[in-house]
């Protein structure tokens, strides 16, 4: 019996030690966009084409045709969020972001500017579109600045990707400090980028005001909240992080097997087990298909021989549906080692 538990701690020490990271959830669920397209003074505008595509760049382009009065609605989409583009001739392309349908379906009224059809997709706030349709300068400023702006995006992303952080960081940066004049939605998910190099970069405390100020403009953003509180886990305000997680389970409820997933991580890091088993188990009970969690609660339980069944069950659970290669081996090592 010593023999075995020596081999399970040599175990209990490897996954332990090793990495732990939060795991989006994909949920797919039916659901729909619908709207009017309008022109700067009230009337429908007719033939315009109705472009969706999901933010996350997953599922392609969608397109759908508003009627004569400009009404327009396409139902069976996925979990969003989504960019919504309008087209027509004689008009400048506009539109709306970070637009989440709903099963009963999400209203998205868009007004469009008469100009050229092929010319850089505006997106303002309401506000600024009044101004820009009775003066033709601030037009022209405002294309300008949305072009600037997405030169600007498209470099920090790009910088993103190759890992260059603190040059991404001036990129986005440069994007915010542009985008005054455009909506909260764009200014926000420019914010919410900012943020993320920032946090990359290793500047935490700036990737959290950078997020706050992201939430102050789309406070019901349940992304943003999931974010923030990974930040302030690394800053170690575990406290703040699980209201900030608990924040985003309130206005995504379809996500609280992520929502205590994150608790529970945060838990565990802090040592408090006990706690980080009751969360997982919540995780589990509100969505049985977050596959991390069972794997998580299994390294929780293993340490007592009174819960290694359970441990033991969990673990073979995650061997059915989970999906991360290095917990699977893990799992796959530790059944071996309880077996010997």
């Amino acid at each position: 019996m010593r023999r075995q538990d020596c081999k399970l701690d040599l175990v209990l020490i490897f996954i332990f030690t090793s990495g732990l990271l939060f795991s989006p959830a994909i949920l797919a669920q039916t659901r729909g966009l619908y709207g009017q397209v309008a022109n700067n003074v009230g009337e429908p505008v007719p033939g315009v084409t109705i472009h969706l595509t999901q933010v996350n760049g997953k599922g392609g382009e969608l397109a759908v045709k508003a009627d004569k009065q400009g009404e327009w609605i396409y139902m069976g989409l996925t979990n969003g969020p989504y960019r919504v583009i309008a087209r027509a001739p004689g008009y400048q392309p506009s539109s709306k972001s970070n637009v989440d349908p709903s099963p009963e379906g999400t209203r998205v009224d868009i007004m469009m500017i008469p100009g050229d059809p092929n010319g850089q997709v505006v997106e303002s706030s309401l506000e600024t579109q009044k101004k820009v349709a009775v003066d033709p300068a601030k037009a022209k400023e405002l294309q300008q600045a949305s072009k600037e702006i997405k030169e600007a995006f498209t470099a920090g992303t790009d910088l993103v990707n190759q890992g260059k952080y603190q040059e991404a960081v001036a990129q986005f940066s440069l994007a915010v400090e542009k985008a005054a004049n455009l909506s909260p939605r764009v200014l926000g998910g420019l914010l919410a980028n900012l943020a993320d190099a920032q946090w990359k970069a290793g500047q935490k405390s700036e990737a959290l005001i950078s997020y706050d100020k992201a939430i102050a403009l789309e406070p019901n953003d349940p992304t943003l909240w999931v974010n923030r509180g990974t930040v302030l886990n690394d800053l170690g305000k575990t406290a703040d992080a699980q209201e900030s997680f608990k924040k985003a389970m309130e206005l995504n409820p379809a996500q609280k097997g992520q929502g205590f997933y994150n608790i529970g991580i945060l838990l565990m890091n802090a040592g408090q087990m006990k706690e980080a088993t009751a969360a997982f188990r919540q995780s589990i009970e509100a969505d049985s298909a977050y596959a991390e969690s069972y794997f998580q609660l299994a390294r929780c339980l293993l340490g007592d021989n009174a819960t290694m069944p359970e441990a033991i069950k969990n673990l073979e659970q995650y061997l059915k549906i989970g999906k991360d290669p290095q917990n699977l081996q893990t799992a796959k090592e530790i059944l071996a080692a309880i077996k010997k």
